[in-house]
């Protein structure tokens, strides 16, 4: 009778067992595939603004490369015509305003091109660096999922260590 007691016990315990094994393991599977839907996203994330970032680069180094070879033209003309100006006398009063209002133009003229030259290295800079940025972030997430994978078969070891547990008893 004790025999047959500790048998039912046993089994009792062995169902139970499996009942959590079971569950486990559905936990598990809901995990896995949870992680493997977030590193899915996550690539594809850092993938859509990896190249996106990237096809600004061109059109940016391009646009920076222009302003300033327009800004080198100005220079050039500006002093070419401030060296043909101090060459000749002034004749009358209204020419030295006129080269005057000339020049202040110039002037005018190659500041808004150094601006846009700063805004464009600026903007420049910031996509690099949103890019450094987002290339940190995949290498940690990359790193984190290697550590849930991990920690995901150790757990699938100690159900095994349970489960061989389970049919020795």
């Amino acid at each position: 009778e004790t025999l047959k007691a500790r048998l039912a016990e046993l089994r009792a315990r062995r169902h139970e067992l499996e009942k959590v094994r079971e569950e486990v393991i559905r936990r598990l599977k809901n995990i896995h595939n949870r992680i493997t839907l977030r590193r899915k996203e996550a690539r594809d994330m850092w993938k859509k603004k990896y190249f996106t970032e990237k096809k600004k680069m061109p059109p940016l180094e391009e646009r920076v490369q222009q302003l300033q070879n327009d800004l080198d033209q100005i220079q050039k003309k500006t002093l070419v015509v401030m060296n043909q100006e101090s060459k000749h006398a002034p004749q009358t009063d209204v020419k030295i305003i006129v080269v005057l209002l000339t020049s202040q133009d110039n002037r005018v003229q190659f500041t808004k091109m150094q601006y846009s030259i700063q805004d464009i290295r600026y903007q420049l800079d910031q996509a690099k660096l949103r890019l450094t940025t987002d290339i940190k972030l995949r290498n940690q997430a990359e790193n984190e999922c290697h550590s849930l994978k991990h920690e995901l078969s150790q757990a699938r070891m100690n159900l095994d260590h349970i489960k061989m547990k389970v049919i020795v008893q």
